[in-house]
């Protein structure tokens, strides 16, 4: 899921409003368009808890890229465990199953900058 997010970029953001664990990711791929495109910027906040519809980063067990995706929660499976799913925007790429590809959320999106040209 490298084509998703990279978090190699600096931006500011506002500290006060946000906190401290906080950190800019440029979204690649078009996995998320028409919602996000590649060159999109989105702060992220670490350690909170997503809410059904947010925007988070990702990191599939055993992997080294993130992901970028819609959270999902879906209820609990036979043996009853909670599950949730990352979904894309775009229909062409497949949704992501806890059930079948453990992950991570790394954080939720807050806020995004989108460039124009």
């Amino acid at each position: 899921y490298s084509d998703d997010a990279i978090a190699d970029e600096y931006e500011p953001y506002d500290a006060e409003e946000y906190g401290d664990d906080c950190y800019w990711v440029v979204v690649e791929g078009k996995s998320m368009e028409p919602d996000f495109y590649t060159g999109d910027k989105v702060l992220v906040k670490k350690d909170i808890q997503p809410s059904p519809g947010d925007f988070v980063i990702a990191l599939a067990d055993g992997k080294k890229e993130v992901t970028f995706k819609k959270y999902r929660p879906r209820g609990f499976d036979s043996q009853g465990r909670e599950y949730v799913e990352l979904v894309p925007s775009n229909p062409d790429f497949p949704i992501i199953d806890s059930r079948h590809m453990p992950f991570t959320i790394c954080g939720v999106a807050l806020e995004r900058k989108q460039k124009l040209r």
